[in-house]
């Protein structure tokens, strides 16, 4: 399951092709539903400020770049444990609070990255803010 996987799924696409998993998930607030379930992608539309229910648990689930977008982050990793079958893994990416100037200065002044993404950022994290939410997850 790839949540916040984007409107095209690339990256679980890359991972059906590469792994053929069993199964795949992709949740975002929009979809191409048309062009996903052609290659075998179950689609689920939702917010991920919103509590989500899937009718399996998985296996795996990723969520890159989008726990700094959420207004309530340890909501969502409750969800995300919630929905992990026993032994699943979570991969989870966000950016540091090291890396908060680097991204503004490629999104406000080089305009290489979109701006509208990093304003939309929420906050940053470090590893002692991370291991405290993933403990009251």
């Amino acid at each position: 399951m790839d949540v916040g996987c984007g409107y095209n799924a690339q990256f679980l696409r890359y991972i059906q092709k590469t792994y053929h998993p069993a199964h795949a998930i992709a949740y975002d607030l929009a979809l191409n539903k048309d062009f996903l379930t052609k290659t075998g992608v179950e689609c689920i539309e939702g917010d991920l400020n919103a509590p989500f229910v899937l009718h399996r648990q998985a296996d795996l689930i990723f969520a890159t770049a989008i726990l700094e977008h959420l207004h309530q982050p340890v909501a969502f990793l409750k969800q995300c444990f919630a929905a992990l079958a026993p032994g699943g893994s979570l991969v989870l990416t966000t950016p540091s609070i090291w890396s908060q100037p680097v991204l503004e200065l490629l999104a406000y002044r080089l305009h290489i990255i979109s701006e509208e993404e990093i304003r939309d950022h929420k906050d940053y994290y470090d590893k002692a803010k991370l291991l405290d939410y993933f403990q009251q997850a």
